[in-house]
C-alpha cells in the first residue's frame, strides 16, 4: 500500500543556529582548503544533484555532487556548506563500474574541534586508512567484507552511492559498511518500509521508497526513488531533527543502476 505524506517548513527561531554546532559532530564539514577541488575532475559528466539542509525546520546548509565517468571509473565530488557554522565540505570518492569504492579523500573543519583529514585507499578485503584530527595522526588497516560500502555521517551523497546497484525491494538485507573515523566495518540493518507518496518543496507527490538504516547509537531515514536518488533524508540528533531534502538536478544522463 502506498501512504500519502507531506512535509512542511516550520518556523524556528535563531536558537537553532546554535544547535547546529551539535549537528556538526554527526556531519563531516570540509575546510577551506579542500584536498581534491570538484573543479578539476576530468571525464563525462554522468549525474549530479544536491540537498538543502534543515535543522528543525530552518535551513542551515547545502551539499552537492557531481559524477563523472573516467575510463571503466566513476569519480564522484561533493561540497557541502553551513554558512552561518562557518563551515564548508569537500571530498571525493573513486568507485568501480559495480560501485565498489577504491579510494576516497575528505578533508574537513568542525567547529569547535577543528580540522579533519581522511584518505582511503581499498584492496581485496581490507583498506588503508588514514586519519588526521589536528596533530593527531593514524594510520592502520581494516577489514572490509566483499562487497563492503562507505558511509559517512552528515553526507548524504555516500548514503546515496552505498544504494547503487542493490536490490532495494527486499523487506530486510544487511550492509556491510566501513566508517573510517571509526577505523571498522559495521553491519548496517537496512529496512524497506514500503512506498510513501511524498512531495518535496513544490514539487508534485511521488512514490517514494522508505528505508531505514539501524545501527547501533541511532538510525537514519532516506526516501528514494526508482532511480536510487535520495529525495529526503532525516536523522534525530541531539540537537533536533536535521533534514535533507532533494534540490531539482541539473540536466545530465542517469549512472546505470544495477539490481532492481
Amino acid at each position: 500500500m502506498t501512504r500519502t505524506r507531506h512535509f512542511e517548513m516550520k518556523k524556528i527561531g535563531p536558537t537553532a543556529w546554535g544547535r547546529l554546532g551539535a549537528t556538526l559532530l554527526l556531519v563531516s564539514a570540509v575546510g577551506a582548503t579542500p584536498a581534491c577541488d570538484p573543479h578539476s575532475v576530468e571525464g563525462e559528466r554522468v549525474a549530479s544533484g544536491g540537498w538543502d539542509f534543515y535543522l528543525n525546520g530552518e535551513l542551515v546548509g547545502t551539499e552537492t555532487y557531481q559524477i563523472r565517468r573516467s575510463g571503466r571509473q566513476l569519480q564522484c565530488t561533493i561540497r557541502s556548506e553551513f554558512p552561518e557554522a562557518l563551515a564548508s565540505a569537500n571530498a571525493r570518492l573513486f568507485l568501480s563500474a559495480r560501485y565498489r569504492p577504491l579510494e576516497f579523500e575528505l578533508q574537513a573543519r568542525r567547529p569547535p574541534s577543528g580540522e579533519l583529514e581522511v584518505k582511503i585507499d581499498f584492496e581485496p578485503r581490507r583498506a588503508r586508512v588514514w586519519l588526521k584530527r589536528g596533530d593527531l595522526v593514524r594510520e592502520d588497516w581494516v577489514q572490509v567484507s566483499p562487497g563492503a560500502r562507505l558511509m559517512e555521517e552528515g553526507l548524504v551523497t555516500l548514503g546515496q552511492m552505498a544504494l547503487q546497484g542493490l536490490n532495494l525491494r527486499r523487506d530486510e538485507f544487511t550492509l556491510s559498511v566501513l566508517f573510517p573515523q571509526q577505523f571498522r566495518e559495521v553491519k548496517v540493518r537496512v529496512q524497506n518500509l514500503g512506498l510513501e507518496r511524498i512531495s518535496i518543496g513544490d514539487g508534485p507527490e511521488r512514490p517514494l521508497r522508505h528505508l531505514r538504516f539501524s545501527l547501533a547509537g541511532g538510525a537514519s531515514d532516506y526516501w528514494v526513488d526508482d532511480r536510487r536518488r535520495v529525495m529526503r533524508y532525516l536523522s534525530l540528533l541531539p540537537s533536533g531533527e536535521l533534514e535533507a531534502r532533494r534540490k531539482v538536478d541539473a540536466p545530465a544522463a542517469s549512472v546505470p543502476s544495477g539490481g532492481s
